[in-house]
């Protein structure tokens, strides 16, 4: 794909919906887009900063409808954007890796730049979330429900076009297989290091 196609009026909103409804389609414009690692970077940390101030903003509207550690993290929301970058490059490597592991031909960037901009998309739900919050609470919550199943669903075709696998369901397990264990090792890791969520900060 040419790279002055990203000039093109719709270019990112054609993507977009191709996310939505082909996200494979969506998965191997972005992988030939190629773009430089400079710029990979600095749209991560624009979007873990813009996902800082919504999430914030989401709390000073909801109020305590937001868990202890989050709360206790968005206090501090250098560190908490320095946490969400640090979470989405590892998001971006085990992609990569453990895709690997299981015979997937993805390289190291193009999974980091499926990573990137499936996070940009979920800013989209973010803010919908938080106009939610601000207009009909109970809304807010079905939002976040339906943007998760999105998310996944997009991710395992993502995965599966990078990797060069062929069924999405099956890459789907994986992801979440992986999340459990990973989910399992975290708490492992704080229960080792004897934290709990009042000691967080």
């Amino acid at each position: 794909m040419a790279k002055d196609n990203l000039s093109e009026p719709g270019f990112w909103g054609g993507i977009a919906r191709d996310s939505l409804n082909r996200p494979r389609e969506a998965a191997r414009r972005l992988i030939a887009l190629d773009p430089p690692t400079r710029d990979l970077l600095a749209a991560a940390l624009a979007i873990s900063c813009l996902g800082v101030m919504l999430a914030y903003a989401a709390m000073r509207i909801g109020g305590e409808t937001i868990d202890p550690v989050s709360t206790e993290l968005l206090s501090m929301p250098l560190l908490a954007a320095g946490v969400e970058l640090v979470v989405m490059l590892a998001m971006g490597w085990l992609t990569w890796k453990v895709g690997a592991l299981f015979g997937g031909r993805g390289r190291p960037k193009a999974a980091m730049t499926l990573v990137v901009w499936l996070n940009a998309m979920l800013l989209g739900i973010q803010a919908l979330q938080f106009l939610a919050l601000a207009i009909l609470p109970a809304l807010a919550a079905a939002i976040a429900l339906v943007g998760m199943v999105w998310a996944l669903w997009v991710f395992a075709n993502y995965v599966t076009e990078l990797h060069g696998f062929e069924n999405p369901l099956m890459v789907m397990g994986g992801v979440v297989l992986t999340g459990i264990v990973l989910m399992i090792g975290l708490g492992l890791l704080v229960a080792i290091l004897g934290l709990t969520p009042h000691e967080v900060g």
